[in-house]
């Protein structure tokens, strides 16, 4: 193996101070250094820690790969006996060539590539250490993730992985909605002024265009297969459009194709029921129900909701529709007729001037909705949708302009005006704290991909910024 020399067990145990001076732990080091390309953080006796932490930023500095290597995660410890744990890791690269193991900033030993597991020996009961990991190759090392954690001691860990930017694209432009595909390696983005493009993101520090369709997008929501893209248009008012190929998009059908007359559609909202058999698209007068069970013929079926509707989510049966409105607050409609709605309830809120934004969670028992006019955001009970009920209204710090929740309903990613990605935690809808806000400068949409571990904001400048979030799991 090129430039690397794996530690043998005597040799870890000199490094974790076990029988032997840290000269001779220094000394080994040493060695190891010379034949390692990434350097190697030495905590020599006498060092203040202040010294310590210095030599880590600068062993962070030196370190940034020439190409990117995946960073281990899910990082455990488990005690296998009185003095010896096992350090066990998902390896999320295929280009490594070994990992190093660090105790308190200390590298104690390296093992090779497609391990995940490795046993640290010498340790006492009681004690609480901070042990890293880093795969590395010849070009450098990945992002160190830490544990904290000991003999016994392993329930008090902490990963040390943070929320930040990890990337952007589209810069001076002007991004809208975001639709990220299902295995996250395509970004089909909406810009009024550019028609809809289509992004390779599958490597985010240098994400490509490779695709493009000349329209005037407003709104998108992708099939399941990832074959299909329903696009809320400024013009034809609904469109499906055939993604298979990225770099040769071809439209399927419109709905101002299955219009009897030629008049004009100004598309902008879209939301397609889960097996993609109905759509509902807001148009500027008002939302229509659309019949896309063949995505080469819609059919327009009827109407719902009024001039007002600002926002609109579509049960999971197909049987309600839960809209914001701008002078009636939240509406529930009865569309189990699916060629005329019934207004079932509306909850007026006092609280809320100007309902703008509609997120419901996945069970259908909570909706967020946010105020344009106030920094405001209303969480509704709407377990029962013939009594809604308000919760709490909760405060925010600027206008919020988008809202998406996590799957298991303790997040809420809010896109404020000029503040950027604001987390908050919903776990207790009645007791609603900050988590943390990403300066994405400005934001105007947020999407979180399938597996949650990235959120994209298209912020004020109109480009799209990438924030991993998977600190939060």
């Amino acid at each position: 193996m090129k430039n690397l020399v794996l530690l043998s067990s005597t040799l870890a145990m000199l490094l974790t101070g076990c029988g032997s001076s840290s000269d001779g732990a220094n000394s080994a080091l040493s060695t190891l250094s010379s034949n390692l390309s990434a350097p190697i953080i030495i905590n020599t006796p006498g060092k203040t820690k202040a010294s310590q932490e210095t030599n880590q930023t600068v062993d962070q500095n030196q370190s940034t790969p020439k190409s990117p290597l995946g960073a281990p995660s899910n990082l455990k410890i488990e005690t296998i006996s009185k003095n010896k744990i096992k350090l066990s890791w998902q390896d999320n690269s295929t280009k490594e060539k070994a990992f190093c193991i660090y105790k308190d900033g200390e590298h104690i030993a390296t093992v090779e590539a497609n391990n995940t597991s490795v046993e640290i020996g010498c340790l006492k009961s009681g004690e609480i250490h901070t042990f890293s990991i880093k795969a590395i190759n010849d070009d450098g090392a990945s992002e160190a993730v830490s544990i904290e954690g000991g003999i016994n001691q392993h329930n008090q860990h902490k990963q040390n992985k943070e929320i930040k930017i990890i990337g952007s694209f589209d810069e001076n432009s002007s991004a809208g909605i975001v639709a990220i595909s299902s295995d996250g390696t395509k970004a089909f983005v909406t810009d009024y002024n550019n028609g809809l493009k289509i992004f390779d993101v599958s490597n985010i520090k240098n994400p490509k265009q490779i695709g493009s369709y000349d329209i005037y997008p407003t709104d998108i929501a992708l099939s399941g297969d990832g074959k299909k893209a329903y696009v809320a248009d400024d013009g034809n008012g609904l469109l499906i459009l055939d993604i298979s190929d990225p770099s040769n998009i071809k439209k399927i059908s419109s709905l101002l194709d299955a219009k009897s007359d030629d008049s004009y559609l100004e598309g902008m909202i879209v939301t397609v029921s889960d097996d993609e058999s109905r759509a509902i698209i807001k148009e500027y007068h008002r939302p229509m129900m659309v019949d896309i069970s063949d995505p080469t013929k819609m059919k327009l079926l009827g109407y719902v909701g009024n001039y007002g509707t600002t926002k609109i989510y579509l049960s999971h049966d197909k049987t309600k529709v839960y809209a914001t409105d701008e002078f009636s607050g939240l509406i529930v409609y009865d569309i189990s007729d699916q060629t005329q709605a019934k207004e079932l309830t509306k909850l007026k809120l006092d609280t809320i001037e100007y309902p703008y934004q509609l997120i419901v969670t996945g069970d259908e028992s909570l909706a967020f909705l946010a105020d344009a006019y106030n920094r405001k955001i209303a969480v509704v009970d709407i377990s029962n949708p013939n009594d809604l009920k308000l919760i709490n209204t909760y405060e925010t710090e600027d206008y919020v302009y988008d809202i998406k929740l996590s799957s298991d309903k303790t997040k809420a990613f809010l896109a404020e005006l000029d503040d950027g990605l604001v987390i908050i935690d919903i776990s207790d809808p009645k007791n609603i704290k900050k988590i943390k806000t990403i300066d994405t400068k400005g934001a105007y949409n947020v999407t979180i991909s399938k597996d949650e571990n990235k959120a994209y904001v298209s912020n004020k400048e109109g480009a799209v910024i990438i924030v991993d979030i998977s600190a939060l799991h």
